[in-house]
């Protein structure tokens, strides 16, 4: 496994990747275009190697509805058949809920910073894309477990979604 931050250069790699996620019905990362990465400022994407493949991608940018803020996880995916290597992290850790992708983060953490973040955040949805839902449900049913690594904030109206904000505590979640 290795991560590359994006640089263009693997623009087939992401291609590949972006046909698979559509084939496997996930309409979020069926194209470039459908990650959004041209409407966010101060992107940083990363993509998890496996096999010679991308097996996952995930990226950070500064969230404008907050002050020197940066949201990690944006358009998390892994693809399906790497999905079962989440059961090696903790259970009921934020690390499992993400997958292979949490090894991203800690890069997202580190770019943000770079870019003057003073807080770090995701989202989830709490209407509208089931995988995102059930991952709000899942946060807020473990949070208690997970205090040292994040904290919900609110739910705010962002991107035209009304979403749950979660404040990232630490910079690697893998542990």
């Amino acid at each position: 496994m290795h991560i590359e931050k994006w640089d263009g250069s693997q623009l087939n790699d992401l291609n590949i990747f972006c046909k698979k996620a559509a084939d496997s019905n996930i309409p979020n990362n069926s194209s470039i275009d459908a990650m959004a990465i041209e409407k966010r400022s101060d992107v940083g994407l990363f993509l998890l190697y496996l096999e010679n493949e991308i097996a996952g991608v995930s990226y950070t940018h500064r969230l404008d509805s907050y002050t020197d803020t940066f949201r990690v996880g944006t358009r998390t995916c892994v693809l399906p058949k790497y999905r079962k290597f989440k059961l090696y992290f903790p259970k009921a850790s934020l690390a499992q809920a993400i997958g292979l992708t949490a090894y991203t983060i800690k890069f997202q953490w580190d770019h943000a910073i770079n870019f003057g973040a003073k807080t770090i955040v995701w989202t989830t949805n709490n209407y509208g894309d089931k995988h995102s839902m059930k991952m709000t449900k899942y946060l807020r049913k473990f949070a208690d477990r997970n205090i040292e690594y994040y904290k919900f904030l609110e739910n705010k109206y962002i991107y035209n979604t009304d979403q749950s904000v979660w404040q990232l505590l630490k910079r690697d979640i893998t542990c």
